[in-house]
């Protein structure tokens, strides 16, 4: 099972203000996965920059999500280190929500799988960037209970220990789909196979 490592904000963004696009620089294909696959989500330990909040919130005002959003540092406890995100404005939704509940976001975990859907370059939809792969989170489950581990760079296998703990927590259709992955299918043509894009 591959995971993917976020800096915590884009994490929380996706559990908290709706954030269903990640961007990235390259195809899946290139991080050992494709369209339809199960991943793991991971947030970072690295500590959001002023730079990064202030993406953030531009991203998140071109979406019509909140108007601003700041950080602060709140050492509550530790998975390896907690981050707090406080948005001054209200959001106009909330997608997911936890048991340890927003807008507390564990640093250094996994928080949640997602299904990858369709890819798109440069899409106009909200969250997207310009000249970006724009990668679809067709579906998010949060897990109740974040699990500690070591992130990397890429696409990284989830460790087996810390795979036994992430299963059961997902219904077990999703948890089928991690041990017995469907037949692959392209993101963009939309054609089976199991060598990736037809095209």
């Amino acid at each position: 099972m591959k995971a993917l490592t976020l800096w915590p904000e884009w994490a929380w963004a996706i559990l908290y203000l709706g954030k269903r696009w990640e961007n990235r620089p390259r195809l899946p294909e290139f991080y050992g996965m494709r369209a339809g696959d199960w991943f793991c989500l991971h947030a970072g330990c690295s500590a959001p920059t002023v730079d990064r909040i202030e993406a953030l919130g531009f991203m998140a005002r071109a979406a019509g999500v909140t108007s601003r959003v700041s950080m602060v540092n709140n050492d509550f406890g530790r998975v390896y280190g907690q981050q707090r995100f406080i948005y001054q404005d209200q959001p106009r939704r909330l997608s997911v929500s936890a048991p340890w509940r927003e807008p507390w976001m564990p640093l250094g975990a996994i928080v949640a799988v997602c299904k990858l859907g369709v890819l798109r370059h440069g899409s106009d939809e909200p969250w997207c960037s310009e000249n970006s792969w724009n990668w679809e989170l067709a579906q998010v489950l949060s897990l109740g209970v974040p699990v500690a581990c070591k992130g990397h760079q890429g696409g990284w296998n989830v460790p087996p220990d810390v795979l036994a703990q992430v299963l059961p927590q997902v219904p077990q259709g999703v948890q089928t789909c991690f041990t017995d992955p469907a037949p692959r299918q392209c993101g963009i043509c939309r054609n089976r196979s199991e060598d990736g894009c037809t095209r």
